[in-house]
């Protein structure tokens, strides 16, 4: 029985050290890299359409033609823009110290309407994707049938400074009135500071009045 045992426990060595050996003359296999960083690395050498950047594209105060669209759409497919957004904007008037003055091309006059088919024809030849705001103007959309009350509006003030302490009954001064509509929102009343300050230029910084920027007469443009 001895002998017996003996011979069964050296099979059984043997059988362990050859596998042993068979398993380390295997070579290993490299894990598999997830789908989703192989498709993520992917996407980062060779990006797909759907990653392309957008440009906005303005047409200022009529300026435009069939020609400087195609130049325009022509050189945005070059370096890799996917798409525009077409604003058509009125910020040029000469009367205000700006420089662009009037294009030949106002708004949906028939040549607008053939300038703007021919760009929607240039964006399906150059494979770009287009879309626009939804009417002429900084501000949306508006017409002579929006009334001054549903279009768009902004906050107007007025101040009026009281030594006390008394009773204050009297009419305060009336706010601006824009395209003869206004209507009261709200009284402030509080103390004055020891050091009364003011912030320098805070209508322009509110964006309640536009000041002259960039397209200005030189010396007045401000910081």
């Amino acid at each position: 029985m001895l002998l017996k045992r003996s011979t069964t426990l050296a099979y059984c060595a043997v059988l362990l050290a050859a596998m042993a050996s068979a398993h380390e003359q295997t070579p290993s296999r490299p894990e598999p890299r997830p789908t989703a960083i192989v498709d993520l690395e992917k996407g980062f050498n060779q990006p797909p359409e759907s990653a392309e950047p957008w440009v906005y594209w303005f047409v200022i105060d009529g300026h435009q033609s069939r020609e400087g669209i195609a130049a325009d759409l022509e050189a945005m497919r070059h370096v890799g823009i996917g798409g525009l957004l077409m604003m058509e904007v009125d910020v040029g008037r000469s009367a205000r110290g700006w420089r662009v003055g009037r294009g030949s091309v106002p708004f949906m006059n028939p040549e607008w309407r053939d300038c703007f088919k021919h760009l929607n024809a240039e964006v399906a030849r150059l494979g770009l994707s287009i879309t626009l705001n939804s009417g002429p103007g900084w501000t949306g959309s508006g017409e002579t049938w929006i009334a001054p009350a549903r279009s768009m509006q902004k906050l107007v003030a007025s101040e009026q400074v009281i030594t006390g302490p008394r009773r204050f009954d009297d009419r305060l001064a009336q706010p601006k009135v824009v395209a003869d509509h206004y209507r009261d929102i709200a009284l402030l009343a509080f103390p004055m500071p020891p050091k009364p300050h003011r912030i320098k230029d805070i209508a322009e910084k509110a964006l309640d009045r536009r000041g002259y920027f960039s397209s200005a007469r030189p010396g007045t443009v401000k910081p």
